[in-house]
């Protein structure tokens, strides 16, 4: 995978290079684990997810998820980080 004009191995960790950020796409990647924290952070709960339109199990090898979640009330705020893996 390309990060900042960097190639970074399958399984390796990402390490942020330095460069002048103007001249570059600042884009971070994400797995599951912590988009369920910050969604739960903010009250939704992970109803399911992907890797692709077609529907297709999420896999770590694809570069792309597709979360489709719902606003939890604030009485079962507790219910967003009690998601199933």
């Amino acid at each position: 995978m390309k990060y900042a004009e960097s190639n970074v191995k399958y399984g390796q960790v990402a390490i942020k290079p330095f460069i002048h950020m103007r001249l570059a796409n600042a884009i971070r990647l994400y797995n599951l684990n912590e988009i369920k924290n910050i969604f739960g952070a903010r009250g939704l709960r992970i109803n399911s997810t992907f890797s692709d339109y077609k529907g297709t199990v999420l896999c770590p090898k694809n570069l792309r998820m597709i979360v489709y979640s719902s606003k939890i009330s604030n009485d079962n705020i507790s219910e967003a980080y009690s998601i199933d893996d």
